[in-house]
């Protein structure tokens, strides 16, 4: 279950990490994965070396061949989900992908698929989201034929045990269940529920546990024969293969499937919103919720890039409006913003987490950033740097087979493939204006629905009020952002043209630097590592390890932590930690293009830290309010107590925040 659009903001994968050594004293892993020579696009190397061929039978097929990985990914994409079950059987769709590698034709055994995948060194997963759903394997080269075997029979021909049906839909229902007992999650279903009145968007996306237990064999058949055809589908399979021998073996397998039954409907439109709508609920909490939802429009819409940079500007990252005006002591502990776009509904959100006690201080600074960008437009700096980092988002979920075959395929979904590129192009042309003058469209009052979940016990809100508090919040905008300099251009590093070991030297001081070239998508990934960690603490400083990396960048030689924090962002990049029991880490991932000023950056915060008290006590209450959400996790609760009790005298007990 994912969110954006992974054409401006992948939503399919994080970019994937470089392997982490433990390793006494220090190591500096640089990993590029470098671009072809530079062309009129950044990526129009990378989609040049897509082929596409639709088959006989109307499947499509997109291969991209990446040789010396020695890896393959193969990614059924389906372009069904949520939206194509009727309301009877709500939740089958995410069922049907539970059930879908549970025994087939040739591979009868509820675990045999597995099983024969694991005996090539291969893995699965799959995803289920509103307008689609997809299914991957990823294998050792020497296993592509067995595999794409196995990945052919079951999609032509799942047997759909009514016992493993049975079993199944218990899984599921623990699913839900667990959801339940996810605030962030259950209070954005629960606001997307009071937004919508008639689109199959409103409904609880797992599905009920009655229905869920009450779905049969015969529902699940039924979806599978009218949109589970190959007209419906795409095949992107990217890796160390030979495009020819990929289409020979495809037509044998998946150019046999059967084009006949094909049905897919979809359920009733969404009236336009035309005033303000509001929901709240109480639970067992620390923490008190809000989340704000505004209508935007589908995909192709003449707002979705100015949309998705707005989005960019208020609510992602640590230069983002939220966290400098939003987040901090005195207010939210969480502040963010997502872009929701389907075939024929988009929902801008906005979601924060704060001690109770101060929401309505949060619910008036969040919707005042909102107005202040809607009257004010952002600045030169801001759409600039909203602009790097959708860029770098493309870039780094190109990284491997498994980004490369997922992202193609959803591009394709949607407006074909090259649009990965022609997006980008298009993205460099929207203008200031625009993102004001798309904010001032969407953004509106009546356009607008607020969830508040908030702790036992809290006083109930009614529509009248929380309108009343949401009126009042708009009334006095603040002033227009300051603006920064934009930087100076920066010089490219040389590329990679082949896939080689990885090389090893000291450095004079002692620290040792790994440095692996890969060909392919043009970013890179450089991380810092040291002995240390959690194990190094004690009850008394429990905590220590992770307060000081992340105030790392509050601060770094003549540079502020808002500078760094701006300039890590300009470059579409930003921080990330790793604090382990043993050892712990600072990494970040980089488009090419940007990698020497960014490793500068990267060198000062971590050699040049300074600390400031005011930046540690801004840490510090982040910090608690992460131990404070944790208690309402379901997971990270229970992990936590376990941790305890199994090393109840030595620092791997100790919580980790």
């Amino acid at each position: 279950e994912r969110k954006s659009k992974v054409t401006l903001t992948p939503r399919r994968l994080t970019p994937g990490k470089v392997a982490r050594p433990i390793v006494a004293g220090l190591a500096l892993l640089v990993a590029p994965a470098l671009a072809n020579p530079p062309l009129a696009g950044p990526l129009d190397g990378f989609l040049a070396s897509v082929k596409k061929t639709t088959l006989p039978n109307g499947l499509t097929l997109l291969v991209r061949e990446q040789p010396g990985t020695g890896v393959v990914a193969i990614n059924t994409w389906v372009k069904a989900g949520y939206f194509n079950e009727p309301d009877e059987v709500a939740g089958m769709a995410h069922l049907f992908e539970h059930m879908f590698f549970k025994g087939s034709k040739k591979f009868p055994g509820a675990e045999q698929i597995s099983q024969e995948l694991a005996a090539v060194g291969g893995d699965t997963n799959a995803g289920t989201i509103y307008d689609s759903t997809n299914y991957f394997f990823v294998v050792p080269t020497e296993g592509f034929g067995r595999a794409l075997e196995i990945m052919a029979d079951a999609i032509a021909n799942p047997l759909f045990d009514a016992g493993e049906l049975e079993r199944e839909s218990e899984v599921v229902i623990e699913e839900s269940n667990r959801k339940l007992d996810n605030p962030p999650a259950l209070s954005l279903e629960r606001m997307i529920a009071t937004s919508f009145t008639q689109h199959r968007i409103k409904r609880w996306r797992i599905g009920s546990n009655e229905v869920l237990r009450n779905i049969e064999r015969a529902n699940l058949l039924q979806f599978f024969r009218t949109l589970y055809l190959p007209q419906n589908m795409i095949l992107s399979i990217a890796g160390d293969v030979r495009a020819a021998d990929v289409e020979k073996a495809v037509a044998a397998t998946f150019g046999t499937l059967t084009t006949a039954g094909f049905d897919k409907r979809r359920g009733p439109a969404e009236p336009a919103q035309t005033e303000f709508r509001y929901g709240s609920s109480t639970g067992d909490l620390k923490q008190g919720y809000s989340v704000f939802g505004w209508h935007t429009q589908g995909v192709g819409g003449d707002a979705e890039l100015a949309l998705d940079l707005a989005s960019q500007i208020l609510g992602s990252g640590r230069s983002s409006r939220f966290f400098r005006h939003v987040v901090g002591p005195d207010a939210a502990a969480t502040a963010n913003v997502f872009h929701y776009q389907f075939d024929d509904v988009g929902l801008l959100i906005a979601q924060a987490s704060f001690d109770e006690a101060r929401r309505a201080e949060v619910d008036r600074r969040l919707l005042g950033e909102i107005e202040r960008l809607k009257i004010h437009g952002p600045t030169a700096y801001e759409l600039a740097l909203a602009k790097n980092s959708l860029r770098a988002q493309v870039v780094f979920a190109l990284e491997d087979a498994v980004g490369q075959a997922q992202a193609l395929a959803e591009a394709e979904a949607r407006d074909g493939y090259l649009s990965l590129g022609a997006r980008l192009a298009k993205l460099d042309r929207v203008t200031a204006d625009e993102v004001r003058a798309a904010a001032k469209r969407f953004l509106s009052n009546d356009r607008l629905t607020l969830y508040h979940y908030a702790p036992n016990g809290t006083p109930e809100l009614d529509r009248a009020a929380a309108f009343a508090q949401v009126q009042a919040a708009v009334a006095t905008p603040p002033a227009a952002e300051p603006g920064n300099a934009l930087p100076a251009a920066f010089s490219a590093v040389a590329s990679a043209k082949v896939d080689r070991p990885a090389t090893e030297v000291r450095l004079s001081n002692g620290a040792r630097l790994v440095v692996r070239e890969r060909p392919g998508a043009p970013s890179v990934a450089v991380g810092l590592y040291l002995d240390g960690g959690r194990s190094a603490e004690s009850s008394a400083n429990a905590g220590i390890t992770q307060l000081a990396v992340s105030s790392l960048r509050r601060g770094a030689g003549a540079r502020s932590g808002e500078e760094i924090d701006r300039s890590f962002e300009f470059l579409g990049t930003a921080l990330s930690s790793d604090v382990t029991p043993d050892f712990l880490g600072v990494e970040m991932e980089v488009v090419a293009a940007n990698l020497r000023p960014a490793l500068e950056l990267f060198a000062d915060v971590v050699l040049h830290p300074t600390f400031p008290a005011e930046g540690i006590a801004e840490e510090r209450a982040l910090q608690l309010a992460s131990v404070r959400r944790a208690f309402d996790s379901s997971t990270q609760r229970p992990q936590a107590l376990a941790l305890a009790d199994l090393w109840p005298t030595h620092p791997y007990g100790l919580p980790a925040a």
